[in-house]
């Protein structure tokens, strides 16, 4: 219920964010991603929801999010996609790699609790962080 919650208030009732369903030539879904947090003054905005569901063909969250990005420089026109990943999630890391992204920022994090969820709030102080944000970004092909 919590994730059906989140999904319709911060996902599809969001006018900020295009978000993309990854499926095989049967419409079996195989994940999602998308953008969202756009300055179209800027030209540059950021990789949301990257989803992977079962690895049913190996490479195609690389060529999904390759095509995502080619889209966004080319139809688009941005100049920069940004990402924020947990610095520990090396599989997700590996993948933004892949395709291009580099390392830019540390970003510390503070855990907070309520009754029914638990969220990672960016803090200035690093002496309390207990987690990290690694901050990516991708430039627009030359």
């Amino acid at each position: 219920q919590g994730t059906k919650k989140w999904a319709k208030e911060q996902l599809l009732e969001k006018e900020d964010r295009i978000l993309f369903m990854i499926e095989d030539l049967m419409g079996e879904s195989m994940g999602h991603m998308g953008f969202y947090r756009f300055n179209f003054n800027m030209r540059f905005c950021e990789i949301d929801n990257v989803i992977r569901g079962k690895a049913f063909y190996p490479g195609i969250m690389t060529l999904a999010l390759n095509t995502l990005c080619h889209w966004g420089f080319v139809k688009l026109k941005l100049k920069i996609i940004y990402l924020r990943v947990f610095e520990d999630n090396k599989e997700a890391i590996s993948l933004y790699q892949r395709v291009g992204f580099k390392d830019i920022e540390r970003i510390p994090l503070k855990k907070s609790k309520t009754k029914d969820s638990t969220t990672w709030i960016e803090t200035d102080n690093t002496a309390y962080a207990e987690r990290y944000f690694l901050r990516m970004k991708k430039t627009a092909y030359v």
